[in-house]
């Protein structure tokens, strides 16, 4: 947001130094065509005191008083007559030092505070003779300068609008990504039931939708997987339970050697039948993750009857007896197992 308001605040200045440049500009411009009509048409008068010929009769002496003389009739204040550098009439309020400095159509010289506009112009039917004009032009400048102050307020009440609203926009722009930001770290600390409301229709209310269906659908993978260890432990409980009930007959038990080769073969038959539920639990997960499970039906009388036969050390050893019933189809009948 520094970086975007900063940004702001240099094209407003930018703007700003432009337009006060051109306005300064087109001042200037507009005061020197002014100034350089009101010399044309005081020149033309001025063209109205004797030709050439007549000029060039006179004396030298007495051309130039001639001059000078009507200079001074047909010409206000703030103009100089000269010949090369020397100022012969000086009706300016200044001091006039080296006219041949200037070589331009028209120059401004700083004097203080003051702002002078200097313009020469050659008088065509007296040659070598030209005439100097100098005019205050301080106040083309101070309208410049108050021009600029109203400009660089107005830029800076539209630059401080405009970070307002930009940052209005961007805060209410973010405030979606912020939830998301929330949301994603706490269902990363475990809390897959988190939601992030769609408050919009945009690009950011869509991917807010996108995120609560992914997050359902990880919360579903999660529920899945917590039940397959479920019955994987329910599964491995019965093997086990079956290995730990013969060994410890083994281990505390008189038992004939018919007894000791039976347990043996049931502690071999349930660690057979873990191997085989961990290989198919193995592949299992590998066709969990391809999407491609497949059911199949069991008969609930080899179930019990295979249940019966791991766990039955266990009910023999407290002197207990197991009846299983199962009546019906063999892949629908409801078994019923007491002791």
């Amino acid at each position: 947001m520094l970086i975007l308001s900063a940004g702001l605040g240099a094209g407003f200045l930018a703007v700003s130094t432009a337009a006060v440049w051109q306005m300064r500009s087109q001042s200037i411009a507009v005061a020197v065509d002014n100034y350089g009509k009101q010399m044309d048409s005081i020149a033309y008068a001025f063209s109205e005191i004797g030709t050439r010929e007549e000029f060039e009769n006179l004396g030298d002496i007495a051309a130039e008083a001639y001059l000078k003389y009507q200079f001074r009739r047909c010409y206000k204040d703030g103009y100089a007559l000269l010949k090369g550098d020397s100022c012969l009439v000086n009706l300016t309020e200044y001091q006039v030092l080296s006219p041949s400095k200037l070589k331009e159509s028209y120059m401004i010289q700083h004097l203080g505070k003051q702002s002078v506009l200097l313009m020469k112009r050659e008088i065509g039917q007296f040659p070598g003779y030209q005439v100097l004009m100098t005019q205050d032009i301080t106040p083309y400048y101070q309208e410049i300068q108050h021009r600029a102050v109203s400009l660089l307020l107005l830029c800076c009440f539209i630059w401080a609008i405009t970070c307002a609203c930009v940052s209005l926009l961007t805060h209410r722009a973010l405030k979606p990504l912020s939830r998301l930001t929330r949301a994603a770290e706490k269902i990363g600390n475990g809390s897959l039931d988190e939601r992030v409301p769609v408050e919009s229709r945009d690009e950011i209310g869509e991917f807010a939708r996108v995120f609560n269906r992914m997050t359902e659908k990880v919360e579903g993978q999660v529920e899945d997987l917590q039940l397959l260890l479920g019955a994987l432990s329910h599964e491995i409980k019965t093997p086990v339970t079956s290995v730990i009930g013969y060994s410890d007959s083994l281990l505390h038990v008189k038992l004939s050697r018919d007894q000791q080769q039976r347990a043996l073969e049931q502690i071999h038959h349930a660690g057979l039948r873990l191997e085989r539920l961990s290989a198919k639990m193995l592949n299992f997960l590998g066709a969990y993750e391809n999407e491609e499970v497949q059911f199949e039906s069991l008969s609930v009388k080899e179930l019990l009857e295979e249940g019966a036969r791991e766990t039955e050390a266990l009910w023999r050893e407290k002197g207990l007896n197991l009846i299983l019933e199962a009546g019906g189809d063999l892949r629908e009948s409801q078994g019923i197992c007491r002791l």
